[in-house]
């Protein structure tokens, strides 16, 4: 009884200490996002005069007739306004020398590259906001969170995940030869599969979760930083072989649960992961496919993910993509019915010849399965 009190306690001042960390990251992210506001209010007024300035300097002719250089450049070079009257008025051509020209344009890309950074470090701040808000997952105590409020986790991201694959990505496309090494890992028949409208789905899908699975679920850690998850692993890699596999276990959970009581879910690892799929996915979108709504997409699939993460690293749940835990072996073997679900079929018979999905285990005494894998055969 005394351990259970114990338990609570510091459950109860992890969850406090969360909660005011919360509030003040919230205050700091209000206070960050309206200068963030004013400046990008500002940048953009600057951008706009200055693309007026230099679309005008593009196409500036010299007048024979008047042999005078307008004075506009010292709106570019910290003089007075570029409205300044001139005798000639706005029809009048103007002269600019080139070394005045490339520092306009200078200048421009300065701002460009100022407002781009101002919108990054906000869009991190709002993530990490969001994260610490939480969707419901990853904000509740581990001892409240049952087998079905996992199991509603991971069939929120295979929802996301789908939905990606039907709405984006239902018309079969061409891929080069040369770009072959992010899917002939998945199978060996990946451009048969975009042939066809009813199985590039499946394609797309465990492009997904392979990311998924080997960036996040499989790097112990990393969802808290890179150097957090190289750290921890490096350790248990040590561990496993020197201690009882249930001693590393009780380890690796309390191990998780202190990076979670110490660091943020890291901004930078998830918009890597996220930026990757981009990439490897944009290879198979149609023209007409808008390429921030599937970007937008792939930063809520990242963060369900990194949630479901950061629980799976100090609990006993466990994803497998795979035919059985310890083994790399994604395709090329018989269906495991205990483990997996058929979706799909390429050829006929009963070998798996791409995993769409991984299975959601449980791992206590022995491994049981909370939701199966998807496979096509």
């Amino acid at each position: 009884m005394e351990s259970l009190r114990q338990q609570l306690h510091e459950t109860q001042g992890a969850l406090t200490e969360k909660s005011v960390h919360f509030r003040k990251l919230k205050a700091e992210h209000a206070e960050a996002l309206g200068n963030w506001r004013s400046e990008r209010q500002n940048f953009e007024t600057r951008i706009k005069r200055l693309e007026e300035e230099n679309s005008r300097l593009r196409m500036l002719k010299k007048d024979p007739n008047s042999g005078r250089r307008n004075s506009i450049a010292t709106t570019l070079l910290g003089g007075a306004d570029g409205d300044s009257t001139t005798p000639g008025g706005d029809a009048e051509p103007i002269v600019f020398t080139r070394a005045q020209m490339r520092d306009a344009e200078r200048k421009y890309q300065h701002v460009k590259d100022e407002l781009a950074a101002k919108t990054k470090l906000s869009e991190d701040l709002q993530r990490q906001l969001q994260f610490r808000g939480g969707t419901g997952l990853g904000v509740a105590a581990l001892p409240d969170l049952t087998d079905d409020h996992i199991v509603a986790g991971w069939k929120k991201l295979r929802g996301q995940i789908r939905d990606l694959s039907t709405k984006r990505f239902h018309v079969p496309v061409a891929v080069l030869e040369s770009e072959d090494k992010d899917y002939s890992q998945l199978s060996t028949h990946w451009k048969a599969y975009l042939s066809k409208s009813n199985l590039s789905g499946y394609l797309v899908q465990a492009v997904v979760w392979r990311c998924l699975n080997g960036s996040l679920f499989q790097k112990y850690c990393r969802v808290w930083g890179r150097e957090q998850g190289n750290a921890a692993t490096k350790l248990g890699g040590i561990l496993s072989s020197k201690v009882q596999e249930a001693q590393f276990e009780d380890w690796r959970m309390l191990t998780g649960k202190l990076f979670d009581q110490a660091f943020a879910i890291d901004a930078v690892v998830l918009s890597e992961l996220e930026t990757r799929m981009y990439d490897i996915l944009m290879r198979l979108a149609a023209d007409t496919e808008p390429s921030e709504a599937i970007r937008e997409a792939l930063k809520n699939i990242v963060m369900t993910a990194a949630e479901l993460s950061a629980i799976f690293a100090r609990s006993r749940f466990v994803p497998l993509m795979a035919d059985k835990p310890g083994s790399t072996l994604t395709r090329g073997f018989a269906v495991v019915e205990a483990l997996m679900e058929v979706r799909g079929d390429y050829v006929t018979g009963t070998a798996v010849d791409m995993m769409v999905s991984p299975c959601l285990l449980k791992k206590e005494d022995d491994y049981s399965v909370l939701v199966k894998a998807e496979v096509v055969c």
